[in-house]
Protein backbone atom coordinates (compact mmCIF):
# COMPACT_ATOMS: atom_id res chain seq x y z
CA UNK A 1 0.00 0.00 0.00
CA UNK A 2 1.46 3.33 -1.05
CA UNK A 3 0.22 6.56 0.52
CA UNK A 4 0.76 10.03 -0.93
CA UNK A 5 0.30 13.05 1.34
CA UNK A 6 0.03 16.72 0.44
CA UNK A 7 0.53 19.69 2.76
CA UNK A 8 -1.09 22.27 0.51
CA UNK A 9 0.24 25.83 0.32
CA UNK A 10 2.23 28.02 -2.08
CA UNK A 11 5.06 25.65 -1.19
CA UNK A 12 3.21 22.33 -1.11
CA UNK A 13 4.95 19.58 0.79
CA UNK A 14 4.52 16.06 -0.58
CA UNK A 15 5.46 12.63 0.68
CA UNK A 16 5.10 9.06 -0.57
CA UNK A 17 5.05 6.45 2.18
CA UNK A 18 4.82 2.67 2.19
CA UNK A 19 4.23 1.19 5.69
CA UNK A 20 6.06 -1.95 4.57
CA UNK A 21 9.14 0.06 3.55
CA UNK A 22 9.31 3.18 5.79
CA UNK A 23 13.00 3.75 5.05
CA UNK A 24 12.12 4.19 1.37
CA UNK A 25 9.88 7.19 2.06
CA UNK A 26 10.25 9.94 -0.54
CA UNK A 27 9.34 13.58 0.01
CA UNK A 28 9.79 17.05 -1.38
CA UNK A 29 8.01 20.33 -2.04
CA UNK A 30 6.15 21.78 -5.02
CA UNK A 31 6.82 25.47 -5.66
CA UNK A 32 3.56 27.01 -6.85
CA UNK A 33 4.71 30.63 -6.70
CA UNK A 34 3.96 32.72 -9.78
CA UNK A 35 6.61 34.87 -11.44
CA UNK A 36 5.61 38.53 -11.49
CA UNK A 37 2.85 37.98 -8.93
CA UNK A 38 3.53 41.39 -7.40
CA UNK A 39 2.14 43.02 -10.58
CA UNK A 40 -1.02 40.87 -10.69
CA UNK A 41 -4.27 40.81 -8.80
CA UNK A 42 -4.82 37.97 -6.34
CA UNK A 43 -7.43 36.53 -8.68
CA UNK A 44 -4.93 36.39 -11.55
CA UNK A 45 -2.30 34.72 -9.37
CA UNK A 46 -4.72 32.04 -8.19
CA UNK A 47 -5.78 31.39 -11.78
CA UNK A 48 -2.16 30.61 -12.67
CA UNK A 49 -1.52 28.52 -9.55
CA UNK A 50 -4.38 26.09 -10.19
CA UNK A 51 -2.96 24.46 -13.36
CA UNK A 52 0.48 24.27 -11.73
CA UNK A 53 -1.05 22.26 -8.90
CA UNK A 54 -2.93 20.05 -11.37
CA UNK A 55 0.24 19.28 -13.33
CA UNK A 56 2.34 18.64 -10.23
CA UNK A 57 -0.14 16.27 -8.56
CA UNK A 58 -0.69 14.36 -11.80
CA UNK A 59 3.08 13.99 -12.13
CA UNK A 60 3.46 12.63 -8.59
CA UNK A 61 0.65 10.13 -9.08
CA UNK A 62 1.99 8.98 -12.44
CA UNK A 63 5.44 8.48 -10.89
CA UNK A 64 4.50 6.78 -7.61
CA UNK A 65 1.07 5.19 -8.30
CA UNK A 66 -0.29 5.70 -4.76
CA UNK A 67 -3.27 3.70 -3.55
CA UNK A 68 -4.28 6.36 -1.03
CA UNK A 69 -3.99 10.13 -1.01
CA UNK A 70 -4.27 12.25 2.12
CA UNK A 71 -4.61 16.04 1.94
CA UNK A 72 -4.45 18.59 4.71
CA UNK A 73 -7.78 20.39 5.01
CA UNK A 74 -7.82 24.02 3.80
CA UNK A 75 -8.60 26.98 6.01
CA UNK A 76 -12.29 27.57 6.62
CA UNK A 77 -12.16 31.04 8.19
CA UNK A 78 -10.89 34.54 7.46
CA UNK A 79 -9.17 36.78 9.99
CA UNK A 80 -11.06 39.75 11.36
CA UNK A 81 -8.16 42.18 10.88
CA UNK A 82 -7.55 41.60 7.17
CA UNK A 83 -5.65 44.52 5.54
CA UNK A 84 -7.11 46.36 2.58
CA UNK A 85 -5.60 44.99 -0.69
CA UNK A 86 -3.65 47.30 -3.00
CA UNK A 87 -5.82 46.25 -5.92
CA UNK A 88 -9.53 45.70 -5.56
CA UNK A 89 -10.32 41.95 -5.66
CA UNK A 90 -13.30 40.51 -7.50
CA UNK A 91 -14.44 38.96 -4.22
CA UNK A 92 -14.40 40.75 -0.90
CA UNK A 93 -14.85 39.37 2.58
CA UNK A 94 -17.48 41.32 4.50
CA UNK A 95 -17.41 40.89 8.23
CA UNK A 96 -20.88 40.39 9.66
CA UNK A 97 -21.55 41.94 13.06
CA UNK A 98 -22.02 39.32 15.75
CA UNK A 99 -23.83 39.62 19.05
CA UNK A 100 -21.25 40.02 21.77
CA UNK A 101 -21.63 40.13 25.50
CA UNK A 102 -20.69 43.22 27.43
CA UNK A 103 -16.97 43.59 27.82
CA UNK A 104 -16.07 40.99 25.16
CA UNK A 105 -13.55 41.97 22.52
CA UNK A 106 -13.65 41.03 18.86
CA UNK A 107 -11.18 38.25 18.01
CA UNK A 108 -8.13 39.36 16.08
CA UNK A 109 -5.71 37.56 13.78
CA UNK A 110 -6.14 34.76 11.29
CA UNK A 111 -5.54 34.41 7.54
CA UNK A 112 -6.64 37.05 5.07
CA UNK A 113 -9.26 36.37 2.40
CA UNK A 114 -6.73 35.80 -0.38
CA UNK A 115 -4.91 33.11 1.61
CA UNK A 116 -8.16 31.33 2.44
CA UNK A 117 -9.36 31.50 -1.19
CA UNK A 118 -5.99 30.28 -2.48
CA UNK A 119 -5.76 27.29 -0.15
CA UNK A 120 -9.33 26.22 -0.82
CA UNK A 121 -8.87 26.45 -4.59
CA UNK A 122 -5.58 24.54 -4.54
CA UNK A 123 -7.14 21.91 -2.28
CA UNK A 124 -10.07 21.52 -4.69
CA UNK A 125 -7.72 20.95 -7.63
CA UNK A 126 -5.59 18.40 -5.75
CA UNK A 127 -8.60 16.58 -4.29
CA UNK A 128 -10.25 16.30 -7.71
CA UNK A 129 -7.13 14.86 -9.34
CA UNK A 130 -6.58 12.40 -6.48
CA UNK A 131 -10.23 11.30 -6.53
CA UNK A 132 -9.89 10.33 -10.19
CA UNK A 133 -6.56 8.52 -9.82
CA UNK A 134 -6.43 7.01 -6.29
CA UNK A 135 -8.54 4.30 -4.69
CA UNK A 136 -9.06 6.33 -1.52
CA UNK A 137 -8.76 10.01 -0.63
CA UNK A 138 -8.58 11.23 2.96
CA UNK A 139 -8.41 14.73 4.37
CA UNK A 140 -7.14 15.72 7.77
CA UNK A 141 -7.17 18.85 9.91
CA UNK A 142 -3.75 20.21 10.95
CA UNK A 143 -4.57 19.83 14.64
CA UNK A 144 -5.30 16.14 14.07
CA UNK A 145 -2.10 14.98 12.36
CA UNK A 146 0.03 17.26 14.54
CA UNK A 147 -0.80 15.05 17.54
CA UNK A 148 1.90 12.71 16.22
CA UNK A 149 4.58 15.34 16.79
CA UNK A 150 3.44 16.89 20.07
CA UNK A 151 6.24 15.18 22.02
CA UNK A 152 8.90 17.19 20.16
CA UNK A 153 9.96 20.78 20.98
CA UNK A 154 9.70 23.81 18.71
CA UNK A 155 7.13 25.13 16.27
CA UNK A 156 5.08 22.94 13.93
CA UNK A 157 7.78 22.63 11.25
CA UNK A 158 10.55 21.96 13.76
CA UNK A 159 8.49 19.23 15.39
CA UNK A 160 7.81 17.58 12.02
CA UNK A 161 11.50 17.66 11.11
CA UNK A 162 12.42 16.13 14.49
CA UNK A 163 9.77 13.44 13.94
CA UNK A 164 11.29 12.54 10.56
CA UNK A 165 14.75 12.32 12.08
CA UNK A 166 13.44 10.03 14.83
CA UNK A 167 11.83 7.84 12.16
CA UNK A 168 15.10 7.91 10.15
CA UNK A 169 13.31 9.37 7.15
CA UNK A 170 15.64 11.35 4.91
CA UNK A 171 14.52 14.79 3.73
CA UNK A 172 16.36 15.93 0.58
CA UNK A 173 19.25 18.17 1.71
CA UNK A 174 18.81 20.33 -1.40
CA UNK A 175 15.55 21.79 -0.08
CA UNK A 176 15.58 25.24 1.50
CA UNK A 177 14.34 25.81 5.06
CA UNK A 178 10.71 26.45 4.10
CA UNK A 179 10.52 23.49 1.72
CA UNK A 180 12.19 21.22 4.29
CA UNK A 181 9.48 22.01 6.82
CA UNK A 182 6.74 21.51 4.24
CA UNK A 183 8.14 18.14 3.15
CA UNK A 184 8.45 17.05 6.78
CA UNK A 185 4.82 18.00 7.43
CA UNK A 186 3.76 15.88 4.46
CA UNK A 187 5.69 12.89 5.84
CA UNK A 188 3.83 13.13 9.15
CA UNK A 189 0.50 13.43 7.31
CA UNK A 190 1.32 10.30 5.30
CA UNK A 191 2.17 8.31 8.44
CA UNK A 192 -1.02 9.51 10.13
CA UNK A 193 -2.99 8.38 7.05
CA UNK A 194 -1.31 4.96 7.13
CA UNK A 195 -2.63 4.46 10.66
CA UNK A 196 -6.15 5.41 9.60
CA UNK A 197 -6.09 3.03 6.63
CA UNK A 198 -4.83 0.17 8.80
CA UNK A 199 -7.64 0.82 11.31
CA UNK A 200 -10.20 0.77 8.50
CA UNK A 201 -8.79 -2.47 7.08
CA UNK A 202 -8.89 -4.12 10.52
CA UNK A 203 -12.47 -2.99 11.07
CA UNK A 204 -13.44 -4.39 7.67
CA UNK A 205 -11.86 -7.77 8.49
CA UNK A 206 -13.66 -7.94 11.83
CA UNK A 207 -16.96 -7.03 10.18
CA UNK A 208 -16.48 -9.68 7.49
CA UNK A 209 -15.64 -12.33 10.11
CA UNK A 210 -18.71 -11.45 12.14
CA UNK A 211 -20.90 -11.59 9.03
CA UNK A 212 -19.48 -14.99 8.08
CA UNK A 213 -20.14 -16.27 11.60
CA UNK A 214 -23.75 -15.08 11.50
CA UNK A 215 -24.30 -16.74 8.13
CA UNK A 216 -22.80 -20.01 9.41
CA UNK A 217 -25.05 -19.94 12.49
CA UNK A 218 -28.09 -19.24 10.30
CA UNK A 219 -27.30 -22.23 8.06
CA UNK A 220 -26.78 -24.47 11.09
CA UNK A 221 -30.16 -23.45 12.54
CA UNK A 222 -32.01 -24.00 9.25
Amino acid sequence: MIIMALDIATSTGWAVYDPARPNATACGAINLSVKGAQDMTAVEVRRLMRPKMDEAVCGLIDQWRPDVACLEQPLNFIGSNEPTPKKAPLLAAVEQPAAQGKGKKKAKGGPNANTAFMLNQLFAVAETVCSHKCDMVLEVAPTTWQTLTKAYPGDTKERSIAFCRAMRIQIPPSLNKVATGDAADAVVIAIWAAGQVQKAQLAAKISAAEQAKREQEARAAA
